[in-house]
């Protein structure tokens, strides 16, 4: 009878309905008697009545716990709750008290009472601790310790109970990750950060390592927390190549960068350029690695980033002329000239920059001290004509002309040279004017 009402009438109304055909059973049972004193029933009758009083409370029984289970089932969670409660209090003997009691908690979980769930699940594995019913509550528990990224209480709890004292260590890690993940995903970064940081501890080779390296750092750099992002970031790094390996290398780059971290920022430049495969990102982290190293000011490490970058395809041509002129002025420092020389020569074929500017000027220079003046002469005309932005340099070529001409005994034009520089050049507090008025005062009256 119950299923064709089943079939037939859905959620509240086959409750309602159960309930009435209960109470229609129980008329037709207890009929017989209606009407008789007790002193006229027999012994025999009065067993009998007991026994259909039995069955119509066992009928109740099922009909309330079933109401509340079609409450549950039309997600009217509330009165649910309200209807299996009762029904707990009243038959704490009924077949169906466990899982009812189970019931409890997944309408508390869907009304988002945790700790009333936890608490009915917990009687369900206390009444029940080797049933079908006390699996699914601990399944409920462990969703409740790892939503709240508290696996490890799970584990106490699990034991406490003497109940999943085997679970292995895989299985413990998987949870503990899972439990910090859940905190991540719901941006409670803060809550992720120790539960990242327990797992790390409690598992030092971790099936997860690298995964929860990558998220502790993510919520280091949402906090603001740039240090221990660093830190935690490097320690991925050196885990080798994995799928996180060039996002982190382009957040790690970066912020040693910018916290003036040089070294690892050189290095983390160098490693991204390598390892990905966007040209867009490879010309910029070459151009960080050129940066870097340059910020670190050691002449053996300029000169083994210049001469690395020459076998760069990828990179642009501020990043390849700054790195040229770098290693230059290491070989003018290491009395190298003619390898300086020959830097200048690469780095003078364009002089809108100002290291091209420069390195014409140290050749016109060079050509001078070997007293070609001639050439050289020619080479400060050629080198304004090319209509250079660095009038720096344009103007020490020009005094470079003035001495040319002193040296060759015309003082009338090297003091017009000279003159022209006073009179024309600007700014006037760079030291150029100075220099021509210096010039100036040395020639013959």
């Amino acid at each position: 009878m119950r299923d064709t009402i089943k079939r037939k009438i859905s959620g509240f109304a086959y409750g309602m309905a159960l309930m009435a055909v209960i109470i229609f059973i129980a008329i037709i049972l207890i009929e017989p008697f209606i009407g008789r004193r007790y002193y006229s029933i027999s012994k025999e009758q009065l067993v009998k009545m007991e026994n259909r009083i039995i069955k119509i409370k066992r009928l109740v029984d099922d009909a309330k716990y079933e109401l509340g289970r079609t409450y549950i089932a039309d997600e009217q969670y509330s009165n649910g709750v309200r209807t299996l409660e009762s029904f707990v209090e009243q038959y704490p003997n009924s077949a169906h008290y466990t899982q009812a009691l189970s019931d409890l908690g997944l309408a508390y979980m869907n009304l988002g009472q945790k700790d009333k769930a936890l608490m009915y699940y917990d009687m369900v594995v206390k009444a029940a601790p080797k049933s079908s019913a006390s699996k699914g509550a601990l399944r409920g528990i462990r969703e409740i310790y790892v939503d709240s990224g508290d696996a490890d209480s799970y584990f106490e709890y699990a034991e406490k109970v003497g109940v999943e004292v085997d679970v292995n260590v895989a299985t413990r890690d998987s949870l503990s990750y899972a439990a910090a993940q859940k905190l991540y995903l719901d941006n409670k970064t803060k809550e992720a950060t120790t539960s990242f940081n327990a797992y790390l501890k409690n598992y030092p080779n971790g099936h997860y390592q690298n995964d929860a390296l990558f998220f502790l750092g993510d919520c280091y750099i949402r906090d603001g927390r740039e240090a221990e992002a660093i830190e935690t970031l490097s320690k991925l790094v050196d885990q080798g190549r994995t799928q996180y390996l060039e996002r982190v290398l382009e957040s790690l780059s970066s912020m040693c960068y910018k916290s003036e971290r040089w070294e690892l920022a050189a290095k983390s430049y160098r490693q991204l350029y390598d390892e990905s495969s966007d040209a867009a990102i490879r010309k910029s982290a070459a151009s960080g690695y050129v940066a870097s190293t340059l910020k670190v000011a050691n002449d053996d490490a300029t000169v083994a980033m210049a001469d690395d970058v020459e076998k760069f395809e990828l990179i642009t041509d501020i990043a390849r002329r700054k790195a040229r002129y770098a290693k230059s002025q290491v070989m003018l420092r290491r009395g190298d000239e003619q390898a300086a020389m020959a830097i200048f020569k690469t780095l003078s074929k364009e002089v809108k920059s100002v290291e091209g500017a420069e390195a014409r000027f140290r050749i016109i220079e060079a050509e001078y001290k070997a007293k070609n003046y001639d050439k050289a002469e020619k080479m400060v005309y050629e080198f304004s004509d090319t209509n250079t932005p660095q009038n720096y340099w344009l103007a020490k070529a020009f005094i470079l002309l003035g001495d040319i001409y002193f040296d060759k005994g015309d003082s009338f034009q090297a003091r017009a040279t000279y003159q022209s520089i006073v009179d024309g050049y600007s700014p006037k507090d760079d030291g150029i004017v100075d220099e021509a008025k210096v010039r100036i005062q040395r020639l013959p009256k």
